[in-house]
């Protein structure tokens, strides 16, 4: 995944992570391709140049795929041919992802981060401290007022379920922001 965020090329491995199916079938095609003699892998083998993307749909994977056949001859072409329709299948998607991902992280950085580094910049702390509320918490009245006290020590007394439920109503979310708190992942 992070491969197609930053930009590095997808190989022919990273195709099983996603479509075990489609992996299998390229990687007997490839292997009959090394093993069989020609009239042995055509006997073999009846493929034509087509795949099936994502959403089922069956696609040409270059012009008049549906009447060229996949050959000993040309069978490492069909293998690259459905590599590349399987990966940039996506491609629009992952640059949407890619640009909100940006937005939150800069992409630049991605390879230095870890992937609690990364959920933490994300969505913000699993736990809520309340160090941390109090911390981007406005009053209209001082904070050493009784009503503000009471209101502490009632918080301290909820659950993590519970405080995410008074931030969602209170707030709209249900999670503090990631500069409430911070990057250290032992809380």
């Amino acid at each position: 995944f992070w491969k197609q965020i930053i930009g590095e090329e997808l190989k022919f491995a990273d195709l099983e992570g996603y479509d075990a199916y489609s992996y299998q079938v390229l990687r007997d095609i490839k292997k009959y391709g090394q093993e069989l003699t020609a009239e042995a892998f055509e006997a073999a083998v009846d493929e034509k140049f087509e795949t099936y993307l994502s959403n089922g749909k069956c696609v040409e994977i270059c012009p008049g795929g549906s009447d060229i056949a996949v050959t000993h001859a040309n069978h490492q072409e069909y293998v690259d041919l459905v590599i590349k329709a399987r990966i940039n299948e996506c491609q629009k998607q992952m640059e949407w992802v890619k640009e909100g991902v940006n937005y939150i992280i800069p992409l630049q950085i991605l390879d230095f981060l870890t992937w609690e580094e990364v959920e933490l910049r994300a969505v913000g702390p699993k736990e809520i401290e309340t160090s941390a509320l109090k911390a981007c918490s406005e009053y209209n009245v001082g904070e050493d007022h009784k009503i503000i006290k009471w209101f502490w020590a009632m918080f301290e007394t909820f659950t993590q379920e519970e405080r995410r439920k008074y931030l969602k109503f209170v707030w709209g979310r249900s999670k503090l922001p990631v500069e409430t708190t911070t990057l250290d992942y032992k809380h």
